[in-house]
């Protein structure tokens, strides 16, 4: 049910609703999600970039301003990186991990693992989020799997290649 409601907030468009609906929440859905940020603040990113450290480096930046607007890092790059052997699976998942979110089929949704096993990532056009591992939308897919970090300079080799392959 809280999932459900998640990607109907996610998906309304209305950021400046985001804190209030999830807050609202709780009476039905009991839950632990923490919202950072506000509407307001520059939040022109999105979970690939944030996770990847990407949303401020201004070398990634500048390069994904020069490639035409198809190519971006999407959840299709995170599965580049998987297909590609740059993410080293992660058995015993630590602070600063990725966790990466799938249907089966897909990769849908990624994030950093940080204190206590909680997560902390970018949901669609909204705001940051602090979460249980499972506390996401619905839509982001029921399985997870956890890899190591990559070093910034890796991830923007990664993402030349990826947008030469497309």
């Amino acid at each position: 049910m809280l999932r459900s409601y998640l990607d109907d907030i996610t998906n309304n468009g209305n950021v400046s609703s985001h804190r209030e609906l999830i807050e609202s929440l709780r009476g039905i859905a009991p839950h632990t999600i923490e919202v950072f940020g506000r509407s307001g603040d520059n939040l022109l990113y999105n979970c690939v970039m944030y996770a990847l450290g990407l949303a401020q480096d201004p070398v990634f930046l500048y390069m994904l301003h020069e490639l035409p607007s198809r190519i971006h890092p999407s959840t299709a790059f995170i599965q580049f990186l998987v297909d590609e052997g740059y993410f080293v699976k992660s058995i015993s998942p630590d602070v600063g991990d990725l966790i990466a979110y799938h249907d089966n089929t897909r990769f849908r949704h990624i994030g950093i693992v940080v204190d206590d096993g909680r997560v902390r990532s970018k949901w669609g056009v909204g705001l940051l989020y602090e979460h249980a591992p499972l506390e996401t939308p619905y839509s982001y897919g029921n399985a997870v799997c956890f890899f190591r970090p990559l070093q910034r300079g890796v991830v923007l080799d990664a993402f030349f290649e990826f947008a030469k392959s497309q």
